[in-house]
């Protein structure tokens, strides 16, 4: 399941809309991914790591709550150091 742009999973739209929004971003599966729910637990917490992101993640029945709790330093952001 690849997006438009060719990337497996929108990890930057996802992270992003949660920080903007302070809600936690639903990801369902056999809509957002198809892997193992505990994988792509794993996933979300490494995938936000390497983008400078603190979540939570909460495995539910049938999807995953993503709560944003911070986000990239704004420098990080802009490309800048």
């Amino acid at each position: 399941m690849a997006t438009s742009n060719g990337k497996r999973y929108e990890w930057d739209v996802w992270l992003r809309k949660g920080l903007k929004s302070r809600k936690p971003v639903l990801l369902r599966r056999g809509v957002h991914y198809q892997c193992a729910q505990t994988t792509m637990v794993q996933n979300t917490r490494n995938a936000a790591a390497v983008r400078g992101y603190r979540v939570s993640v909460y495995d539910r029945e049938d999807h995953l709550e993503v709560t944003v709790k911070s986000g990239p330093p704004k420098a990080a952001e802009k490309g800048g150091e």
